[in-house]
């Protein structure tokens, strides 16, 4: 295995804190299922923090662990010591971990079973698992998924026309609404993977039941963001579950790699309007998020 240290990016993760990487480049990984999983196992982790648990709540014996159906992979996060002892291992660190953990992997294509050490004042808390599916792991439907094509990664071609308007009903909050419009500029299927990995993240500091004003989240170089402003009375539980079923139902289950504008509405009153656009002209861009609650 070869090891690697990266310092994660901006949104303040806590001070001494870094990840350790070993990579096992024997075994080989599907991008496509890299990616998936991690944002399933981030949005679980948002609806933890956003609910029971707070950003600064110790994670203790919670298992995290995700395994879509049809990717021989999973990613896990264990937080307990030789001991079988929980340790002290925050919701944040292992939202920042998974986060960090991610934009190295697909900076410098580490798709192959691997091991992140999360480390504290270099001190070791946790450690994520990249890697082939344990027979006993958890299994999770992987309905609307896109074929592994290629490289590993989602074509990212749309197969229809773009301006087209579509209407999401959440399957689980049916009085939650998103009303899309795709536009003409197509945006790489990985951009929109890392960009909808770092909403999840930032969306996951905040209480869902808190007003959000506004959130822009973007991969680094801009060539995916995520904005969004409220009109109403926008609460962050509602502005995850916008970018997950955007991602879902527009993304993978349409693959609608373009630009898109879209409107979110309660009950048939709009909270919130937002867009994914490509704005990698902008200098200096970097991955990372503003959030005003």
């Amino acid at each position: 295995p070869r090891n690697l240290t990266v310092k994660p990016g901006p949104l303040g993760p806590p001070p001494g804190f870094e990840i350790d990487f070993r990579v096992y480049r024997e075994k080989p990984l599907s991008p496509l299922g890299v990616y998936l999983n991690a944002v399933k196992l981030m949005y679980t982790l948002s609806q933890w923090t956003q609910t029971i648990y707070s950003w600064d709540a110790q994670i203790g014996v919670i298992d995290l662990e995700v395994a879509l159906d049809g990717y021989d992979l999973e990613i896990s996060i264990q937080t307990k010591d030789k001991a079988l002892r929980p340790t002290s291992l925050q919701f944040g660190q292992a939202v920042w971990a998974l986060l960090s953990g991610i934009r190295a992997i697909s900076e410098q294509s580490l798709y192959f079973m691997l091991w992140i050490d999360i480390l504290k004042e270099g001190n070791s808390v946790g450690l994520i698992f990249i890697g082939p599916k344990k027979p006993s792991g958890a299994v999770l439907p992987a309905s609307r998924l896109p074929n592994d094509e290629g490289n590993g990664i989602a074509t990212e071609h749309s197969v229809v026309s773009p301006g087209i308007r579509e209407k999401i009903i959440d399957p689980e909050y049916r009085d939650l609404v998103i009303n899309v419009q795709t536009e003409g500029k197509a945006i790489g299927a990985r951009y929109i993977y890392l960009m909808t990995l770092e909403g999840l993240a930032e969306a996951a500091q905040y209480n869902g039941n808190i007003e959000c004003r506004s959130l822009t989240a973007l991969n680094e170089g801009a060539n995916a963001v995520f904005e969004i402003g409220a009109e109403g009375h926008l609460l962050w539980s509602q502005v995850a579950r916008t970018l997950y079923l955007l991602f879902g139902e527009m993304v993978l289950d349409k693959k609608r790699f373009h630009e898109m504008d879209f409107q979110v509405l309660k009950s048939g009153t709009m909270v919130g309007r937002g867009s994914i656009t490509d704005l990698s002209v902008r200098k200096g861009s970097s991955g990372a998020g503003t959030a005003v609650a």
